[in-house]
């Protein structure tokens, strides 16, 4: 498959800011810009572009953080046993301490959508062991983000009200953020509005998180407007969930996941 870089535009929304100097900063190494670009086609749907950007690069110190993008792309597609394969090799290979964290924080997420509560809280808080050890940083500050939703989705698995600390909340002029949105992109602030719009049952934060989200995201998002009685939210689903393209080795099972079946009912409908 060719390696077509995204668009300005779309690496501009999607791509965090990477400090000048820091190894994984994409004009730092090609290999790098080719994760980011993977990353950037990730949050688009185009999950056979992102695959192709990753399988393009050699650098064995990148493998883990590949691991995990690998992993996230599969765990959004449904495929969470699937993920914590990939993870857990590049779990195996990983020296830099925030792909540890980033990659245990995968699995706590794997064992939530396998329903393993108990795998779940293990993975999550050998994670936020190390997080709370680790010196304060952009990639730090995006893991706390997403320690955030996972012990969210943990509270959910068990039947238990989430706490709603370090979500966002809306104000009179709008949705607001904690500081560690700061560090992130679009992408983390249409994640953080959608739990926290299901934390409260709130659906000016979902409509919020809508706005933001890209095609990988924004289904889930109308997915969970549809469950909350959102006219025409299905629809919108339907058409986010089309610009989806699975990497070719896992479109099988993709198709036979519930969120597939699901939204291909509804298509029928």
């Amino acid at each position: 498959m060719d390696l077509i870089a995204p668009g300005q535009d779309d690496l501009h929304r999607w791509r965090p800011a990477v400090p000048a100097g820091h190894p994984r900063h994409p004009i730092r190494s090609s290999d790098a810009a080719a994760v980011w670009n993977g990353v950037v086609w990730g949050r688009l749907g185009r999950c056979d572009l992102a695959w192709a950007w990753w399988d393009s690069v050699d650098a064995p110190e990148l493998q883990p953080w590949i691991a995990g993008e690998r992993g996230r792309v599969l765990r959004e597609l449904g495929l969470h046993a699937r993920a914590a394969e990939v993870e857990e090799a590049g779990l195996s290979e990983a020296r830099d301490l925030v792909d540890v964290v980033l990659l245990r924080l995968s699995l706590a997420a794997d064992a939530v959508g396998l329903g393993q509560e108990a795998a779940a809280r293990r993975a999550l808080g050998t994670a936020g062991s190390l997080l709370e050890e680790l010196p304060d940083d952009e990639r730090v500050a995006r893991q706390r983000l997403r320690r955030r939703w996972i012990e969210v989705e943990v509270a959910l698995l068990t039947g238990s009200q989430p706490s709603d600390e370090g979500l966002p909340w809306m104000a009179e002029d709008g949705p607001q953020f904690p500081a560690d949105h700061a560090a992130g992109t679009d992408f983390h602030a249409a994640k953080g509005l959608l739990f926290a719009g299901i934390v409260h049952d709130d659906p000016a934060l979902l409509a919020a998180a809508a706005e933001l989200a890209p095609p990988m995201l924004r289904w889930a998002v109308e997915l969970a407007r549809a469950d909350r009685g959102d006219d025409g939210a299905e629809r919108r689903a339907i058409a986010a969930w089309r610009k989806v393209v699975p990497p070719t080795e896992v479109e099988a099972g993709v198709a036979a996941t519930p969120t597939a079946r699901r939204l291909e009912a509804l298509n029928r409908t």
